[in-house]
């Protein structure tokens, strides 16, 4: 392994919905009142409100004989340029840039049967250790996951119950739509995943054992170049956005053990997220950040079959 380089109420939100018509947003937005992707969310479901974050998540087109710095440092700049004359105010990080790397592996089953019933198993390594992410997904409907049995086994959450979180992407329409996943993060060791069975992760979220497949299955198979990337992480500062909340930038690529550059992509999220109850003009010029950004940067090729999901892209499954 590579070292490292180093809820408001739901009346409170229908209210403040309600008042968009007269809010102005910082950002020269151009999606009409109503036609937010929060607002039809909101129109649409019910316990919005439960959402905890919403991530903005672009996909960009990238020259595949460059390296991963090369492409985190150009993308850095057209996202700087593209926001700014989006009628955006930049403002770098207090602490400076900060670029990370880690090696992250998917484990599922050779047909991915995990991934087609909506689920993802994670492990990330990097100089803090051993980190495993188990989601949940679902594509356009939070319903799903509103009602979902999937939680940690008593004693392994990390002093917190799991994060239902939206990610926000550009549809072959060209308009914002949702994918949802249920985020689950157990304190485990390595050694206590034994031979990376169904069965072993079954231990730590016991309703993967009520997906009709033995617990012996073996995940260990996708521990290879297919389902194996180094991560390249760069987080460099912030647009301000209204009452005071930031957008905080990140550019990330993903490149397998081969050298391939797999994907290289832009996102950012707001400051101590709230979801849903997010002050309305904060989620509507987050919203028209994004688009700006979209208008700007050249997206990859058949970013909008992929959901902006770079899982989605390393697995090779579009929607």
């Amino acid at each position: 392994m590579r070292i490292i380089l180093r809820m408001a109420s739901a009346l409170v939100l229908v209210l403040g919905v309600a008042a968009l018509s007269g809010c102005q947003t910082t950002g020269s937005g151009t999606t009409a009142a109503g036609d937010y992707l929060f607002e039809r969310n909101i129109a649409q479901f019910k316990d919005m409100q439960k959402v905890t974050s919403r991530d903005y998540k672009y996909l960009a087109a990238f020259d595949p004989n460059k390296s991963a710095n090369a492409t985190i440092n150009e993308l850095r700049e057209a996202v700087i340029k593209a926001g700014t004359a989006g009628g955006f105010r930049f403002m770098k990080r207090d602490r400076g840039d900060q670029l990370r790397m880690a090696d992250r592996r998917f484990l599922d089953t050779p047909n991915l049967d995990l991934y087609k019933k909506g689920y993802v198993i994670r492990e990330s390594e990097d100089d803090r250790g051993l980190r495993v992410t188990i989601k949940e997904l679902s594509v356009d409907t939070p319903e799903r996951l509103l009602t979902s049995k999937f939680a940690l086994a008593p004693g392994l959450e990390r002093g917190r119950p799991g994060k239902l979180e939206e990610g926000i992407s550009i549809g072959p329409d060209g308009k914002l739509h949702s994918y949802f996943e249920l985020t689950l993060e157990p304190s485990v060791s390595g050694s206590a995943l034994g031979q990376r069975t169904l069965g072993d992760y079954g231990k730590l979220v016991p309703e993967l054992l009520n997906l009709g497949l033995p617990a012996s299955t073996p995940l260990t198979v996708n521990l290879d170049a297919e389902r194996s990337v180094e991560r390249l992480r760069l987080r460099f500062g912030y647009f301000i956005l209204p009452n005071g909340d930031a957008a905080n930038l990140e550019v990330e690529t993903w490149t397998r053990p081969n050298g391939e550059l797999v994907t290289a992509e832009i996102s950012f999220s707001t400051r101590d997220d709230k979801g849903y109850a997010t002050n309305p003009r904060v989620l509507q010029a987050s919203e028209d950040l994004l688009l700006a950004l979209a208008r700007a940067i050249p997206p990859m090729p058949d970013s909008a079959d992929f959901m902006g999901s770079k899982v989605r892209v390393l697995l090779k499954q579009k929607k």
